[in-house]
């Protein structure tokens, strides 16, 4: 407690400036076009007229050529603080105040490329090398494979969220447990082994999805999960989510109000406490499948109140579409994510494992396009 004290505290910001004027700074994060052919861009090391701004500045603006990481920008710019709806949100990522810029703003140099900067670039090529391989849905297939939603046209969005299985286009803690527990599968004999293993591989996940916060909070939960084999103790599901709590929030005390943090915490506690209830009406068509039954129900009627918060919508569809598309998932995530690495071995190889995950993600867009 007195260290959750003392971490609130520094993460009070500092005062931030506003007002108009020349704005400064590093791009930090990859840049996201708008429609109307504007950017977003988020800046580190930011300045208004020479004053620093506290943690990054978040700035919309024209550009006469793309933007990139890492370059350094200027702009005639208006600096407000962060707005009320959106404050907490913003202080999670770090944003403090944003910037609209009122003529195009100008790149003036490139920084030298950092160790952030590569992992960017290898996520853009892993991206391109899966859109070779799921040449019919590449933006689907990145989203479910890496996070990257970029390249999905609105069309299939508005269906992925009024069928409420949107949250398979965003790598979350299913995404991870279906691919850690494939993983861990090779180091059954030993359990300090497969700790390290699972963690490292989570850890790399986490790199290749730009530390996405759902991947980093569900390899946290698996780790402290798989800590009790090895140190031989008795596995309790809720201590190692409580666990995994407390760290992200001394790492980041804002993180309790993002929807992504709450659902996936609502959704591991939904599985720990309603599955069981759900799963033994189920029995009779067999463990396995009573299991994914149960755990599938659990989890959408789990997550339903706090989706209608966040989202002023009961997405009632979704306890129908979630029994079909969750158990389908893993059968496109774990060939998928099997036939992307050994394509870089021989590429026919990949694409013929690949071939499985694509008839899955054909279903999943026809469930949703339905």
């Amino acid at each position: 407690m007195a260290l959750g004290f003392v971490r609130v505290a520094l993460a009070v910001p500092a005062a931030v400036p506003v007002g108009s004027g020349t704005v400064q700074g590093r791009i930090c994060e990859t840049p996201e076009s708008r429609d109307d052919g504007s950017y977003r861009v988020y800046l580190a090391d930011a300045t208004l007229n020479g004053a620093p701004v506290s943690g990054r500045l978040r700035l919309f603006g024209r550009f006469a050529s793309p933007p990139a990481y890492g370059q350094v920008i200027a702009a005639n710019a208006e600096v407000v603080a962060s707005d009320e709806k959106y404050r907490l949100n913003d202080r999670y990522q770090k944003v403090y105040a944003v910037a609209f810029a009122r003529k195009e703003a100008t790149i003036l140099w490139q920084s030298p490329q950092d160790a952030y900067g590569y992992l960017l670039d290898l996520r853009k090529a892993i991206g391109d090398r899966i859109a070779q391989l799921f040449p019919e849905a590449p933006g689907e297939a990145k989203g479910m494979i890496l996070g990257d939603v970029s390249d999905i046209n609105d069309e299939m969005m508005t269906a992925f969220r009024d069928t409420g299985i949107a949250h398979l286009l965003s790598v979350s803690g299913l995404h991870v447990s279906l691919l850690a527990v494939a993983f861990s599968l090779l180091f059954r004999k030993n359990a300090w082994v497969r700790f390290f293993a699972v963690t490292i591989f989570c850890a790399l996940y986490a790199a290749l999805t730009a530390f996405s916060p759902p991947v980093v909070r569900s390899g946290i939960m698996l780790a402290v999960g798989l800590l009790a084999f090895p140190l031989r103790r008795r596995l309790d599901a809720v201590s190692a989510v409580a666990a995994s709590f407390v760290l992200i929030l001394l790492y980041n005390p804002y993180a309790l109000w993002n929807a992504g943090f709450q659902l996936s915490f609502v959704a591991v506690l939904s599985m720990i406490l309603l599955a069981p209830i759900f799963q033994k009406p189920l029995m009779r068509l067999g463990s396995s499948a009573a299991g994914l039954l149960g755990a599938s129900a659990a989890v959408v009627i789990g997550t339903l109140p706090t989706s209608c918060y966040f989202f002023q919508q009961a997405q009632l569809l979704s306890l129908v579409t979630n029994l079909f598309v969750i158990p389908i998932s893993g059968v496109f995530l774990i060939p998928a994510f099997i036939g992307t690495v050994l394509s870089y071995l021989w590429f026919p190889l990949g694409n013929v494992v690949c071939w499985i995950a694509r008839l899955a993600l054909d279903v999943i867009l026809a469930v949703a396009r339905f």
